[in-house]
């Protein structure tokens, strides 16, 4: 699949699935891997961005109690960033 993607200067979402699906029977194994490292992708992303939040939103020495409340995270969580920014 990695040589497919990288040989392919055009490659395509749906010349992929056809690809995985001539697999013998494996391309449903292959399909789930994929899903599963597109959802810790988009988990990690998600992380990401709330952390950079979190520090742009201490900068501006809002409350602990407000930075929770706009990223989700716990206040324990963001103290713990801080506590990273301070270390770097």
């Amino acid at each position: 699949m990695l040589y497919f993607s990288n040989a392919s200067k055009e490659f395509e979402e749906e010349a992929l699935m056809n690809k995985i699906h001539d697999l013998d029977g494996k391309g449903e194994q292959i399909m789930t891997i994929l899903q599963e490292r597109e959802r810790r992708g988009k988990e990690k992303g998600l992380e990401q961005g709330k952390k950079a939040v979190v520090k742009n939103s201490l900068r501006e020495n809002l409350p602990y109690q407000t930075i929770s409340k706009i990223t989700g995270l716990t206040i324990e969580k963001v103290k713990e960033i801080e506590k990273e920014m301070t270390q770097n």
